[in-house]
């Protein structure tokens, strides 16, 4: 069976979210979107036994909103750094209805080798690299569902023709590689889990 880098899951994100929250990613989110109380966001506005699920399964750690205009595209893929120099592994994203969900696009370098992480100018960690220096090794259409999503290699979204708002939640965790992460989420495909 062909391993993919991203799992989605049964059923839509609309069933998970319990409030408005576009309001958030105009109000609460600084420059870096990375919302101060994650734990405290997601009780917010997911259903509670949604993020008591998570929250059990791996701790929630990061909660980071992304809000992209229409048509906004990066030429450059990148990979998610969680500090000290690390890769995050993976995130679960949730994006919120819209008409035209765009797709998600992982890459690897032409030499086999890792992207190094670097420093910008106030000392911020950040792994990226002109997707034309890159090969495209797979490509996914979102959907309304929730999807988790590889994000130690170079990776980025192919912003579509509406604006895109989307959750990600990341988690601490002790999972090796990504087919670890597949093997312990299968059971979060069951929505009665939810209800």
């Amino acid at each position: 069976m062909v391993e993919h880098n991203y799992f989605e899951f049964n059923y839509p994100t609309e069933l998970l979210i319990k409030t408005d929250c576009k309001k958030y990613f105009e109000t609460e989110v600084p420059l870096s979107g990375i919302v101060a109380k994650g734990k405290s966001f997601c009780y917010n506005v997911l259903q509670e036994k949604f993020v008591n699920f998570l929250d059990n399964h791996n701790t929630i750690h990061t909660v980071v909103l992304f809000k992209k205009s229409a048509n906004d595209q990066r030429m450059s893929a990148h990979v998610d750094i969680k500090g000290n120099l690390t890769r995050n592994l993976y995130a679960l994203n949730l994006v919120l209805p819209c008409n035209d969900y765009g797709s998600m696009e992982w890459y690897d370098t032409k030499d086999g080798l890792q992207l190094p992480i670097l420093f910008d100018e106030s000392k911020n960690q950040y792994c990226r690299e002109l997707v034309s220096n890159l090969n495209l090794i797979e490509q996914f259409s979102i959907t309304t569902k929730p999807c988790l999503i590889r994000t130690d290699i170079p990776h980025r979204v192919k912003i579509a023709s509406c604006d895109r708002y989307c959750i990600s939640i990341r988690f601490q965790h002790n999972y090796k590689d990504w087919s670890e992460v597949i093997d312990s989420y299968k059971k979060l495909n069951d929505i009665s889990y939810f209800k």
